[in-house]
């Protein structure tokens, strides 16, 4: 298994299965799709479950039928910021 870095950090083992033994769920809410297209990468080819939502109506809806570990929201997200 790779090495994740972030922020400088580096993490030998990411953590990718939570207390009940699933693995961790991520829910990306990013506008811009090479930036959806590029966490949503880089978090699966990690083991992580990952969700992705282009608008705050997507994230909504995603979140209104499933249960998420983790979000990763754009701060600029279009209208809706």
């Amino acid at each position: 298994m790779a090495t994740m870095t972030f922020l400088g950090y580096a993490s030998p083992r990411p953590v990718t299965k939570c207390r009940r033994g699933r693995s961790v769920k991520y829910l990306i809410v990013e506008d811009d799709p090479n930036l959806r297209l590029l966490w949503q990468t880089l978090l699966s080819s990690h083991g992580y479950r990952v969700t992705v939502a282009s608008s705050v109506e997507e994230a909504r809806s995603a979140l209104e039928s499933e249960f998420f570990d983790v979000m990763l929201l754009d701060l600029y997200l279009g209208r809706a910021s």
